[in-house]
């Protein structure tokens, strides 16, 4: 949840702008700009800079991730969508962005277990650091130049998330 939310705002006809916002954003900072052109087909654009966000508060606002995830995430992102209603949205959703994070912890799966231990639903995965570059098209995130490390080396890869929750990603050790 974005708080306390400053930014200077343009609004000519059906366009409105904010430029120069700023917020907190689940225990970090969140900076950009956001476009919109209102009309009977709306397009969106957000140019965005978020700073130490707290992996768990953002998990934590959703059911299916609540407790899921910890650690802290710094980023750029750039996304553009257009239509009406929730299904439109999704489907129109075209993006990229990095990220790095520290402190990663995720639970459900042990990347360091054998493949038999690894899925236990209190397993858990924990990384000093992680970077990804990363898209966003037709309802899936695409993992690119994904990097997780820790005091034993760690894993890189590629892969993709779907908004279904499929995931599918190829890691190797490194």
């Amino acid at each position: 949840v974005a708080r306390r939310v400053r930014s200077d705002v343009e609004i000519h006809g059906r366009e409105i702008t904010l430029t120069r916002a700023e917020a907190d954003f689940f225990g970090g900072r969140l900076k950009g700009s956001f476009d919109a052109r209102v009309s009977a087909e709306p397009s969106y654009h957000l140019q965005a800079q978020f700073e130490r966000v707290k992996l768990g508060a953002l998990a934590d606002a959703t059911a299916t991730l609540r407790g899921r995830w910890a650690g802290e995430a710094s980023g750029l992102m750039e996304i553009t969508a257009g239509g009406i209603g929730r299904g439109k949205l999704l489907a129109s959703l075209e993006g990229s962005g990095t990220l790095s994070a520290r402190d990663l912890e995720f639970t459900g799966v042990d990347l360091s277990a054998d493949a038999a231990d690894s899925a236990a639903p209190r397993a858990k995965s924990r990384f000093a650091s992680a970077k990804a570059r990363f898209s966003l098209s037709r309802v899936t995130v695409w993992l690119e130049e994904l990097r997780l490390e820790d005091h034993a080396g760690g894993f890189e890869g590629e892969g993709s998330v779907r908004f279904s929750r499929a995931l599918e990603v190829r890691l190797r050790p490194v």
